[in-house]
């Protein structure tokens, strides 16, 4: 076979290739107008636009018609100032972009010598929904890593964290800060009358109205046992007594079982936090209040 014959064997074995491929395969000239496409890339980007086309018109007709590439501003001019600027600035490029309709795409755009660019796709929506599965999964164990299992709060560990970069910002900001440690009075009667099912009942009863209170004053976590901590950004110790004290004259009863409501209270021990000590002495400070607060009778708070 004549060498003109082959390679126009050749090249029309090659177009039949690429033009039967499922990836997404498309040919720009040096001006940046569209000249070849394959099925796959004309039944996500042209559907019925004739070639030869710019680019930018590729786009723009997929954005008026509610297919192709998806433009979360809502503004197509603005995104496609942002994509040309960017367009042809190396001789490879490799970028992953999604689509109207949720596909998710890995494109591959190849500069050549005499000013034309090919660009190929590979569907990765797949990959795409299993990394979305893992980040969730990773953002579930690090939720539950986090909360108190029974109420739902922050637990120890969240909420002493929290309590530390309270400590550090208020540093930063020169803005007083106080604590609070929470303890539901009379509980092991609770328990003892209920039992521990019962009393599971009327701590979660409690964290929800401290939840409640707390998201005007500050984090509020538990502790352990029936203990719980309020952190008060820019309160000096005599005003978180204050707001403290109303929180404790509004607790509401614990509703356990079909039983008649049961009322609750609680003591406190609250201390400012002095610029200086660290997380575990500001707390030795409200606990060793909140210890003067149940031997005063309980159903009140202190201050160191």
């Amino acid at each position: 076979m004549p060498t003109d014959a082959r390679d126009a064997q050749e090249s029309r074995l090659l177009t039949a290739a690429v033009e039967a491929s499922p990836l997404p395969t498309a040919l720009f000239d040096a001006d940046d107008v569209l000249r070849f496409v394959n099925r796959s890339y004309e039944r996500l980007f042209l559907r019925g636009l004739a070639i030869p086309v710019p680019f930018a018109d590729v786009i723009r007709h997929g954005f008026h018609g509610g297919f192709g590439v998806k433009v979360d501003s809502g503004d197509i001019e603005q995104f496609l100032s942002s994509v040309l600027r960017r367009r042809r600035g190396l001789p490879h490029r490799a970028f992953t972009t999604d689509l109207v309709d949720g596909t998710w795409l890995w494109v591959t755009e190849v500069l050549l010598d005499n000013g034309w660019l090919m660009s190929t796709m590979t569907d990765i929506t797949v990959f795409k929904q299993e990394e979305r599965l893992l980040r969730q999964a990773r953002d579930s164990a690090l939720a539950a890593s986090n909360t108190d299992a029974l109420t739902g709060l922050p637990n120890r560990r969240c909420i002493l964290d929290g309590l530390k970069a309270s400590m550090a910002a208020c540093l930063e900001t020169r803005q007083p800060l106080s604590v609070a440690i929470v303890d539901v009075d009379h509980f092991k009667p609770i328990n003892d009358r209920f039992g521990h099912l019962g009393g599971d009942e009327a701590l979660k009863c409690f964290a929800a109205y401290l939840s409640s209170v707390a998201k005007s004053l500050g984090p509020v976590g538990r502790i352990g046992g029936e203990e719980f901590l309020l952190i008060l950004p820019g309160t000096l110790g005599q005003a978180a007594k204050a707001q403290v004290d109303a929180i404790r004259t509004l607790v509401p009863p614990a509703l356990i079982d079909d039983q008649q409501p049961l009322a609750l209270s609680f003591s406190a021990g609250v201390a400012e936090f002095n610029g200086e000590e660290g997380v575990s002495l500001l707390m030795r400070r409200a606990d060793l209040a909140l210890y003067r607060a149940k031997a005063g009778g309980r159903n009140r708070v202190e201050v160191a």
